[in-house]
């Protein structure tokens, strides 16, 4: 974790007013995830079976990061952490984040996980070049990998998970962006995914959910190998009023979004953002 030095956001926080949250913010949120087993050939007296092969290190990721410029500050963190409870909060004066992972129960201690994570950047005053953001992240995975599993012969698995998302910016310049998605991979077919996104810039307010759902077939006569992850990401940023309405708006919220977004990657669940994009 970073702060700017308590001088340099002293100095700066003078010419700045943050009156309310939030310009920008963004949620995502999903139910417990499910498995269904279908038997493809059921006169051939193999039962369906789902087997997990890494339960002793399953683990949940969280990622919450804060930044803003001018003053400057940033704070990101990450972890994994047990499913039972992961969670983890970051902020900044004008952005906070927070993500969490919760176990479930059923089918091996992995049914029934859920994924939740949120943030805001605040509106203020401020230099054309002064901006805000946030970034949250939630991953199902074991010990930062995909988790394991066989299929029994002749055997289709449907992986299913409710999902929804937030989204509200109230100026131009603003921006956010929220996502879920579902990973199942059989080894010898190769990755199947649902994904759910959408995005939100200037003023805008939204929100959508649905089930995303994954179906993968064991058609050969040996068990078959495989994994699956789920993941889910908040991020957004918000641009002070100057940049706002400046002259050329365009540029100001260029540069300002653009130094945040590197600041913003520099840590994290950095496997699980590469997959989603």
């Amino acid at each position: 974790m970073f702060t700017a030095s308590r001088s340099i956001v002293a100095a700066a926080a003078l010419a700045l007013c943050a009156p309310a949250w939030a310009s920008s913010s963004g949620s995502f949120h999903t139910g417990a995830i499910r498995f269904q087993l279908i038997d493809l050939r059921p006169d051939d007296g193999i039962a369906p079976s789902l087997t997990f092969q890494t339960l002793p290190d399953q683990e949940g990721g969280v990622a919450a990061q804060a930044a803003q410029l001018s003053p400057l500050q940033l704070e990101l963190r990450a972890q994994y952490g047990s499913w039972a409870d992961s969670r983890i909060a970051s902020a900044t004066t004008l952005a906070k984040a927070r993500a969490r992972v919760q176990g479930g129960g059923s089918d091996g201690g992995l049914g029934g996980a859920k994924m939740s994570g949120n943030g805001a950047a605040k509106d203020f005053f401020g230099p054309p070049e002064a901006a805000s953001g946030f970034f949250a992240q939630s991953v199902l995975s074991s010990s930062g990998e995909g988790i394991r599993f066989t299929l029994s012969p002749w055997t289709a698995l449907v992986v299913t998970m409710d999902a929804s998302v937030k989204l509200a910016t109230t100026k131009t310049g603003d921006a956010a962006e929220s996502s879920v998605v579902l990973s199942v991979t059989l080894d010898n077919l190769g990755e199947h995914r649902d994904e759910f996104q959408f995005n939100c810039s200037d003023p805008c307010n939204l929100a959508e959910a649905r089930a995303l759902s994954v179906s993968i077939q064991n058609e050969s006569d040996t068990v078959a190998g495989g994994q699956w992850w789920a993941m889910g990401t908040a991020e957004g940023t918000a641009v002070s009023t100057a940049a706002a309405t400046a002259v050329r708006p365009g540029e100001a919220t260029a540069r300002a979004t653009r130094k945040l977004r590197l600041m913003l990657g520099a840590t994290g669940l950095t496997k699980w953002q590469k997959a989603a994009r």
